[in-house]
């Protein structure tokens, strides 16, 4: 658990570190003011309070004596911290995206499926657990694409009913066959 805590906080670092090189190359601005701005400042503080979070299980976890619901604890704890970091991401790659034209919700998708990855297979907990933390990160990738990208409602609504569309001629199919 240690490692995956360890993975975890170098992750934040990596991502704190790409921010602020970013922020530093961006238009000439002022680094502070640059940071000032929401998307930026809501993201730089998740990844601080990540990577605190992150020190503060490895010190928990270090001491002798722990046993599965301790780890089952810890485990849900990372889960909310990355659920914070990926409404974080979410919120800067939308703002970000609008003035450069580049992320959007297929790049905010990319870090969905590294966090469900991260719930499957890395976190010691119970399948059901990871299933659900699954739906919540998926669902909460959903809204934020309807909330923060509204002009590609549209698009986004066609590929959904895309995929509801088979399921409902199947769901239709069996009420008949009955």
């Amino acid at each position: 658990m240690t490692h995956v805590l360890g993975l975890l906080a170098g992750l934040a670092l990596a991502l704190g570190v790409l921010l602020v090189l970013r922020l530093i190359f961006e238009d000439n601005q002022q680094f502070l003011r640059t940071l000032g701005r929401p998307e930026n400042l809501s993201l730089a503080v998740t990844l601080v309070v990540c990577v605190a979070v992150y020190a503060a299980l490895v010190a928990a976890i270090s001491r002798p004596g722990m046993n599965e619901i301790w780890l089952a604890g810890v485990s849900g704890i990372v889960l909310v911290t990355l659920l914070a970091l990926q409404v974080a991401l979410n919120i800067h790659l939308a703002f970000e995206s609008r003035e450069y034209q580049s992320g959007g919700p297929l790049a905010a998708a990319w870090a969905v499926c590294f966090f469900i990855y991260m719930a499957y297979a890395l976190l010691p907990i119970r399948l059901r657990h990871a299933c659900i933390a699954g739906i919540i990160f998926s669902l909460a990738h959903l809204i934020g694409a309807f909330v923060l990208y509204p002009s590609q409602y549209p698009a986004m609504m066609e590929h959904v009913s895309d995929i509801l569309y088979p399921l409902k001629l199947r769901t239709v199919a069996t009420l008949l066959a009955d």
